[in-house]
């Protein structure tokens, strides 16, 4: 009845796409699912049946623990079927709906009565409206194939229809930060497989609603983290992932916050665990995500220490760290020397070499924060040498962290912690807007740049050219 997704998902995706597949279009379709926690895309072929409210995918016993499990909230999903793609949104139907839709299945394939009980999951997928021929257009930046800021297209294209629990947002202000770029280079765990429209950050205006959504109206001012999709004038988002934005802020500045300050935040408050004078030493302090961190350390009582090179240094002296050059001085040498015994927490978001030397900074029982993969690139392209000593650098503290006495390492991604505690991640969210509105933070706009201006933005991120955050304005 069901099927082994990887070995038998090639020939699947062939037969749907061949002449043969009016033979299998009936009974099978190829169901791309994105995962919650990681946003990459992953394919499984499916047995389905139409109902009158959608198209039902009866559960296979050893699916229990893969795809279906990323769609118990209405979740996006996409279907070929006879060599069309359908989009649509996907949910875990319970009680009588669900009860109807194994019935349904049974007498479409009585075969099947056998491998079906009250407890195979259902998963009802509500077919997206199309856009007409005739319909708006608008438009966005595509990646291509993995590479260089050269695989960046701007396209135009129709202008997507909300499903059921989805809002379309008129996008605002998108970010663009150097995760965008480890995404475009195929080197993000979990990130999307080409082609599609990057951008993790938006703020935007509700422009539509779809059928039977509720929590959104048009007109409402939001911002969302959303992984990518952000470089386009119009996206559909589950409402879920909208979170109020105050309207007097301004949007370049307010698009900071769903992914550079609420990393930020989450580093300092969730994965760091600090108290009020502290020590503190970041990495890369005067790029956007450090540049956020001083500003909260600030606020936190923190007392703040921050690698960046010469001419950087004033900046950081203005957010109020302790400046350190890495270039010209040893980091961990410094640390010392200012501290004594080392400081409480370190932040890393370049790993490698930076990671070993960022461990034997921190006092005994000091935490070290992994978060970013700079080291795993030069000039901003994917390097193989750079990656693997990246994960052998990784790997080495986590040994010297069990060891007795060690000290602590963790690490932090903010999807996999907002899929974990999505209510921490509104919560924090709503707070730095509250922040910014009140003129508490005050984040550095580095470019207000035009959608088209796309992978210009990507070249100067991957010369190391940025200090704050590039903003495309739709």
């Amino acid at each position: 009845m069901f099927f082994r997704n990887r070995i038998v998902n090639p020939l699947v995706g062939g037969l749907l796409r061949s002449p043969l597949h009016r033979t299998v279009s009936g009974r099978i379709a190829l169901i791309t699912v994105t995962g919650r926690r990681t946003g990459r895309a992953y394919r499984f072929p499916v047995m389905y049946a139409r109902g009158e409210d959608g198209i039902h995918v009866l559960v296979g016993q050893q699916d229990r623990k893969t795809w279906w499990r990323n769609v118990r909230r209405p979740a996006p999903v996409r279907l070929l079927i006879a060599g069309r793609r359908l989009d649509g949104t996907a949910e875990v139907l319970k009680g009588p709906a669900a009860d109807a839709a194994r019935a349904a299945y049974v007498a479409r394939f009585p075969r099947a009565a056998a491998a079906v009980s009250q407890e195979t999951p259902v998963v009802r997928i509500t077919p997206r409206p199309e856009p007409s021929d005739d319909a708006p257009r608008h438009h966005c930046v595509v990646v291509s194939r993995n590479g260089g800021p050269e695989v960046l297209r701007f396209v135009e294209e129709r202008v997507p229809e909300p499903g059921p629990g989805e809002a379309r947002v008129k996008v605002s202000a998108s970010g663009v930060s150097f995760t965008d770029v480890l995404i475009r280079e195929g080197v993000y765990p979990g990130g999307p497989r080409p082609p599609f429209v990057p951008g993790y950050d938006i703020v935007g205006t509700v422009d539509s609603v779809g059928p039977g959504t509720t929590g959104a109206v048009p007109g409402d001012r939001v911002g969302a983290l959303v992984e990518y999709g952000g470089y386009a004038e119009y996206l559909c988002l589950p409402v879920t992932q909208l979170v109020p934005v105050p309207s007097s802020v301004d949007a370049a500045e307010a698009v900071c916050l769903p992914l550079t300050y609420v990393t930020a935040y989450q580093l300092l408050h969730r994965a760091g665990g600090v108290r009020p004078g502290e020590r503190v030493l970041v990495h890369g302090a005067a790029g956007a995500v450090g540049s956020a961190v001083l500003q909260l350390g600030r606020l936190a009582g923190l007392e703040m220490y921050g690698t960046g090179t010469a001419d950087q240094a004033g900046l950081i002296s203005e957010l109020g760290a302790t400046p350190i050059d890495h270039v010209a001085e040893d980091v961990v040498a410094r640390v010392r020397r200012e501290t004594g015994e080392g400081v409480d927490v370190v932040l890393d978001g370049i790993g490698g070499a930076v990671a070993l030397r960022s461990y034997r900074g921190l006092r005994p029982g000091g935490r070290l924060i992994m978060f970013g993969h700079y080291a795993t690139l030069r000039a901003g392209r994917r390097n193989l040498r750079r990656t693997l000593g990246f994960y052998a650098a990784g790997a080495a503290v986590l040994l010297a962290s069990a060891l007795p006495r060690g000290r602590r390492v963790g690490f932090y991604r903010i999807a996999e912690l907002r899929e974990l505690h999505p209510d921490w991640y509104r919560k924090d969210l709503a707070h730095l807007f509250d922040l910014l509105a009140e003129g508490r933070i005050d984040p550095i706009v580095a470019g207000r740049l035009r959608l088209s201006d796309a992978r210009s933005a990507h070249e100067r991120i991957g010369r190391g050219q940025v200090r704050g955050r590039l903003v495309l304005l739709p």
